[in-house]
């Protein structure tokens, strides 16, 4: 949890499942509206640009793919978070 956030966040989001549902609805929100990362980051969220990066690729794939949902994006990320 500390190479994801700082202590200021994890005050508020103190169970790393808070913490990654947090990252994944900001990074569908960026992906959809484009909203400032950089503003996130300074509340402490250091894996954001990641996360997004990662949702616009599921997103590239999902156009090629049709049995993908966001259950199997969740799974990659899970997968390869360190």
């Amino acid at each position: 949890m500390n190479k994801w956030s700082t202590e200021k966040f994890r005050k508020y989001y103190p169970k790393w499942e808070w913490m990654f549902e947090e990252y994944c609805i900001h990074a569908i929100e960026q992906y959809v509206t484009k909203s400032s990362i950089e503003q996130k980051m300074t509340w402490g969220m250091k894996r954001l640009p990641w996360f997004v990066k990662s949702w616009a690729g599921f997103q590239a794939r999902l156009k090629h793919y049709d049995g993908l949902s966001v259950k199997d994006w969740v799974q990659e990320v899970l997968g390869t978070i360190t």
